[in-house]
């Protein structure tokens, strides 16, 4: 998935501070796009972790999704309710760019 940095990241190779990019760039991504990434590097536990306590509507729709990759629909439709979203009936793939979308633009671990 691409974020848009792909020119900074360019830069920041070209330049010799790729590491300085990495760090900064993790600094800055919310708490749901954590989970998010975490999810789609194999963690379904830990983006679990990231966003099961909190209380806010995209954690929930962020879980909801969680279920959705798990199979467990009843669970995922519980989550969706709390999050205030339509039951997502599109791919998984699509859910999780919607996501990313949405909520890419939250501030830093705002819960």
């Amino acid at each position: 998935m691409s974020d848009g940095r792909s020119n900074d990241l360019s830069l920041a190779v070209a330049t010799g501070t790729v590491w300085l990019y990495l760090e900064r760039s993790m600094e800055t991504k919310n708490v749901y796009i954590q989970a998010l990434e975490a999810e789609q590097r194999g963690d379904w536990k830990g983006a679990h972790e990231l966003v099961q306590g909190l209380v806010t509507a995209e954690a929930a729709w962020v879980h909801a999704y969680l279920h959705r990759v798990e199979g467990d629909e009843s669970n995922a439709t519980y989550w969706y309710n709390r999050a205030v979203q339509p039951v997502c009936a599109t791919s998984l793939a699509g859910e999780w760019d919607t996501l990313y979308r949405e909520l890419a633009p939250i501030g830093r671990n705002d819960n």
